[in-house]
């Protein structure tokens, strides 16, 4: 994430939705039930991730009691270390530069223009962004960034709203569907548990693949004003270092650009922009 974009609020849609319980938290085992973890009881994997959930747990009261600009809670990864969660991901940027110039429908960069920009956009308030979606242990997270982003443009446009596991980039997907199309999630739904490396043959014939693309652009590199022009078009998919220790276990906020690094692991959609006690 560049440290640039540090200044602003933007609103991230994740792969996980959050539930924030910590102090009234009552066992591990409500835990494995409400994120839906199978861990046999009295295992030695059981006693592990037990002590790194409670740990985690503690670290979490710590943080949040410090009263920074970004809050923690409990997730799906909360029973993880810090170097597993780490493997949770999926964008492959060695994939982006190597094909760097084999993007026929890359239209160029995105640039600021100039205009005066509103203070304030969120596309979840204009039904533009469908419900945040669980990648599993699919490296796919580059897809769904693309595929948020188009899901908005398409509401945008019509008013209406629909809703590979080696890593990738989101510029991959949107050439994809600019030169294939792109089935509906009620045709081809994506399994809770994805973890095939090859998606199923056949799905998009020209029944299944009612939504296409002419092209896409590049937001410049650290252009905070070019981003928030873009997101006055629609969502935008991002990328970001998600393996740092303070996106482990986040929950809301803004995240400090200190805490931010430059290796991007992790694609995102960012639906948003605005202020939070008084900061923009």
């Amino acid at each position: 994430m560049p440290a640039t974009i540090h200044a602003l609020r933007f609103f991230f849609f994740a792969a996980a939705a959050v539930a924030v319980r910590t102090k009234a938290f009552m066992s591990f085992d409500e835990y494995l039930r409400e994120h839906n973890h199978r861990i046999t009881k009295g295992t030695e994997e059981y006693a592990r991730r037990e002590e790194i959930l409670y740990r985690n747990l503690q670290e979490i009261d710590e943080h949040n009691e410090r009263g920074l600009s970004y809050k923690k809670g409990i997730t799906p990864f909360t029973h993880l270390t810090a170097e597993e969660f780490a493997d949770v991901g999926g964008l492959n940027p060695t994939v982006a530069r190597h094909f760097i110039d084999k993007r026929p429908y890359h239209l160029g960069q995105f640039n600021y223009s100039g205009d005066a920009l509103p203070k304030a956009i969120d596309w979840r308030e204009q039904g533009a962004v469908t419900s945040v979606k669980k990648q599993g242990s699919c490296g796919a997270c580059w897809a769904f960034a693309a595929v948020g982003a188009i899901e908005g443009a398409f509401k945008i446009h019509t008013g209406r709203l629909e809703e590979s596991c080696l890593g990738g980039v989101a510029e991959h997907a949107y050439d994809y569907v600019a030169a294939t199309g792109l089935t509906s999630a009620e045709e081809y739904p994506y399994p809770p548990a994805w973890s095939r490396k090859r998606c199923a043959p056949g799905m998009l014939t020209d029944v299944l693949k009612p939504h296409q693309l002419k092209g896409y652009k590049s937001v410049s590199v650290n252009d905070v004003e070019a981003l928030r022009e873009a997101l006055t078009l629609g969502p935008v998919s991002v990328a970001l270092e998600a393996d740092r220790v303070i996106f482990h276990n986040y929950k809301s906020g803004i995240v400090p650009a200190d805490g931010c690094g430059k290796e991007l692991n992790h694609a995102a959609l960012v639906v948003g922009y605005g202020r939070e006690d008084e900061e923009e």
